[in-house]
């Protein structure tokens, strides 16, 4: 994930970072459970995956405080990508894209702004208890407006 910049570095390198929402549907025969990824360009000098978050409920659902499930670094092809996922690991929709303003950025806390033209949030995201690894369960605290849906669920 490379080091983790200052807001005065991630100021100086002035750029629009970008996000994605997918809504991914998992086969039946999965142990998990169909979710939401949130997908964000890293600020950290370098970096070329997005950092990644399983959200068990949808964008509109985001207010308040919810558990968030922080995975391993993704491919950034995944922010135009849509359709199956190798190894039977289901599919990927695409609901929503935007810029995200990163406002904090470290191994346990981020604090962020997404915006786009359904969704104008800004999110705080903490890791349960801090750890080594960067995966596991982290608190996502959310103050969202959002209007309807950029595009529907496929059907199940």
């Amino acid at each position: 994930m490379g080091g983790f910049p200052s807001l005065e570095e991630i100021e100086k390198n002035c750029r629009e970072f970008r996000f994605v929402v997918l809504y991914h549907r998992l086969p039946d025969s999965d142990e998990r459970k169909s979710h939401w990824d949130l997908l964000m360009e890293s600020p950290a000098p370098g970096a070329d995956q997005l950092i990644a978050f399983a959200v068990s409920a949808p964008p509109e659902e985001w207010k308040g405080t919810r558990a968030a499930d922080r995975l391993p670094d993704h491919r950034s092809i995944y922010l135009t990508y849509e359709g199956p996922i190798s190894g039977n690991r289901g599919d990927v929709h695409r609901l929503m894209a935007g810029i995200v303003r990163w406002i904090h950025f470290s191994p346990t806390e981020m604090q962020i702004e997404l915006r786009s033209p359904i969704l104008d949030c800004r999110v705080e995201l903490r890791m349960d208890r801090p750890s080594s690894e960067p995966t596991g369960t982290w608190q996502m605290t959310t103050c969202c407006s959002t209007g309807n849906r950029e595009r529907e669920l496929p059907p199940a």
